[in-house]
């Protein structure tokens, strides 16, 4: 297929099971789905692969529990630098501490080749936006908008203001985390206070299982929430009328 297409510039690899756990407007799911068999075997040669299309400007990966190490993950960006929306989700082993901090190291080892990047969406049980994770997207110059969705993921703070700092062209910022509402609450006071000149800036934190995210969903801007804080398909998907 992919010698086949050789102009592709949207691409979705979602697993058959896969689920997110931000369904709209309604609370998080609080189990994390089992992946089918078929999707275990697809790992770090098939994403690799990928980049034998470096026309590839949207891609979406999503439910692959066969990606462990993530090393695919960094020779994809390598050969595919028009990427300007990139959404992973639920890869590798999504029940472990451990399997989070090596796909944060993967992630760092990408992040420096999307310097045209300006739409990322993470959702990874786990996964923390930490100091590192922070100066590792200072290289995504052009990022936009940013959206991490972390069952038991946390932050940091002083690292995620020095980002928003950093990239000046970020307007959206939603972490959707496992940290407390006091927590939450205290960034974004932070950020809607520090970057309010921003225009249409939209800063949502708030933790990720908490009773009332549903409510915090529906004030979302429209544009942002069917775009990128809510995981769909942008492929398979009736056509406009």
């Amino acid at each position: 297929m992919l010698i086949g297409c050789t102009q592709l510039r949207e691409l979705e690899l979602v697993g058959a099971e896969f689920c997110s756990a931000t369904p709209r407007y309604e609370p998080a799911n609080r189990k994390q789905a089992v992946a089918c068999a078929w999707a275990g075997r697809v790992g770090e040669v098939a994403v690799a692969t990928l980049g034998c299309r470096p026309s590839l400007s949207t891609l979406t990966l999503a439910g692959w529990p066969g990606f462990q190490s993530g090393r695919g993950l960094s020779q994809l960006t390598q050969h595919c630098p028009h990427l300007t929306s990139l959404s992973l989700a639920g890869l590798g082993n999504t029940h472990t501490h451990t399997h989070a901090l090596s796909y944060t190291h993967a992630l760092l080892q990408a992040l420096p080749h999307c310097q045209r990047l300006r739409d990322l969406r993470v959702e990874q049980a786990y996964f923390e936006l930490s100091e590192a994770v922070c100066e590792g997207l200072w290289a995504c110059v052009c990022l936009e908008r940013l959206c991490v969705v972390a069952r038991n993921g946390t932050f940091s703070a002083v690292a995620v203001t020095t980002l928003m700092r950093r990239c000046t062209r970020l307007v959206m910022l939603h972490l959707l985390t496992g940290a407390t509402l006091n927590a939450c609450r205290s960034l974004q006071h932070t950020l809607t206070h520090s970057f309010s000149s921003r225009p249409a800036l939209s800063v949502v934190v708030y933790p990720l299982l908490h009773e009332e995210l549903p409510q915090v969903v529906r004030q979302i801007p429209l544009t942002h929430l069917e775009q990128i804080t809510l995981f769909k398909t942008r492929i398979a998907q009736q056509p406009p009328t």
